[in-house]
Order: C-alpha cells, then structure tokens, then sequence
C-alpha cells in the first residue's frame, strides 16, 4: 500500500460559493475601506489581491489591473461568476468592485502559499530557447499574446479568451512562474515581458508542457491498488468534499501542486494523482 501524502492546504471547497459582501456594501467594512476604493482603486485591487496570494503590491498596482485582479480573487475563492461578469463589474463599477475586494479579502484571508521563493528552481527553458518549438516559434513571433494565454490555460484551466485579452504579458509570467515556485521576482516579470514579450510567450508555452498543469484531478484509490510509476495517493482530510482543491507537495519533483478530489472520496479515504 502506498503511503498517502498529507494535503498542506483546502484551498477551496467543492461548491461554488456565494460572495460575501454585495456590489454596493462599501460599508460592511467601515467608512476607512469605502473611501480607499473610491479615491485610490489600484492601491485597493493591489492591496486585495496581496491580501490573497502574497503577491508583491506595487507589482499588482502597476502591472495588473481591477479586471485581471477580480478575476484572480473571485476564481481562487471558487466564487459564483463568470469572466464575463467580472470585466463588466470591474470596467462599469470600478470603485465598488475595488471594495468589494477589499472587504472579501479581509474576511477570507490568504489562499496557497507563498510562490516567489523559488523552491521550485530555474526555468527549465532558457529564454534564448524559442526556436525548440518552430510552429510556436513562429505564432509567438506574430501573436504572443495568443501563445501566453493557450499556455495559462493549459496550466490551471483557465479562459484562453480572457487570458488573450484582459491579462498582460507580465502578469501571466507572475502567476506561472509563482505557481510552480520558480525563481525570479515581479521586476524580472516586467522587465523581461515589455523587451522580450515573443521570447518570454515561447518560453512560457515551453515551461507549461514540460511542467505540466497546476491543478490535476485525482481517480479513485483502493489499498491493494498498484500505483503506477510517477502516480502518488492523496489522503483526504475533514472538511473536504468532492470537487474540493487541495495542496499538496508532489513526492517526485518536492513542488507543490493543486489536486482536485474526485467524485466518490470521502474524508479519511485516499485518491490517486496520475
């Protein structure tokens, strides 16, 4: 029987939650909350989305934006919502929506762990390596922004549509290169993504396929079960549920890595990683 790893972390439950502070309870947090959405917004979305992820805050003031920050902290609460929604809630109330965030950080606390202490290591793919591939090659030379969000989305199953359209360049290095641990910081992000945006595309498409997707869906598990070369089992602790992310630390590569409970597993079973 193979030792089942200990998840680190829920990091959200299987159903979709509602939000806890409405559009327009730019108060539920005191008139101080209020008045930092309407008067300093990006100082409010920054200040939220490092409340939830540790992220650096002038990174997220300069680089990010309300419509890519709502749509982080909306989807790593596992929040009720739609990408759609999200760019009209933050393009059309803005200074409600920065609120909003506030106040739903503040109760909710922080998601995951820390990404940027480069447990994970170097890049596997030099920046100088974009020819591996000469069909990517070639599409991140005339549509890099096409090659980085088909690259986010292969690694935690995100919108490619929104990714191409509403996240910078900069950004979706930050949350991959933080996501699998690896070394750098959000300057390298900007700098690197604003002189080398085709290079960086490339590299990131490279990275993800390599890597592999952030979040894996387990499969059922029995004790006399023979687990398979690179496959680990997942104990599940109290509190989850079918269709509920957890962390856990990958055994063969030491990385963390976000699991998905399968239909069927009760707390206290275990589930197989493939």
């Amino acid at each position: 029987m193979a030792q089942p790893v200990e998840s680190q972390k829920i990091m959200r439950g299987g159903a979709e939650e509602d939000w806890k502070h409405g559009l327009f309870g730019c108060c539920d947090k005191g008139v101080g909350t209020c008045c930092k959405g309407f008067c300093c917004g990006p100082c409010a979305v920054a200040d939220a989305r490092q409340t939830m992820d540790g992220s650096n805050f002038m990174f997220n003031c300069c680089c990010v934006g309300a419509v890519p920050s709502y749509n982080i902290i909306r989807e790593g609460y596992n929040i009720k919502g739609s990408a759609c929604g999200d760019i009209c809630t933050a393009l059309l109330c803005g200074p409600c929506a920065a609120t909003r965030l506030l106040n739903e950080t503040m109760d909710r606390g922080k998601v995951g762990e820390d990404g940027s202490n480069g447990s994970g290591g170097p890049f596997k793919n030099s920046l100088t390596g974009c020819t591996k591939s000469i069909g990517t090659c070639c599409l991140a030379m005339i549509c890099p922004n096409v090659v980085a969000a088909q690259a986010r989305t292969a690694y935690d199953g995100s919108e490619c549509w929104f990714n191409c359209c509403c996240m910078p360049l900069a950004l979706t290095r930050n949350v991959i290169r933080q996501g699998y641990a690896i070394e750098g910081s959000c300057f390298n992000d900007c700098i690197l993504s604003a002189l080398c945006g085709c290079c960086i595309s490339a590299q990131l498409s490279y990275e993800v396929a390599e890597r592999g997707p952030i979040k894996k869906v387990g499969v059922a598990y029995s004790t006399n079960q023979v687990v398979p070369a690179g496959a680990f089992v997942v104990a599940v602790p109290q509190g989850a549920m079918a269709g509920t992310t957890l962390q856990v630390m990958n055994p063969a590569t030491n990385q963390p890595v976000l699991v998905v409970v399968p239909v069927g597993v009760a707390p206290g079973q275990a589930f197989m990683v493939q």
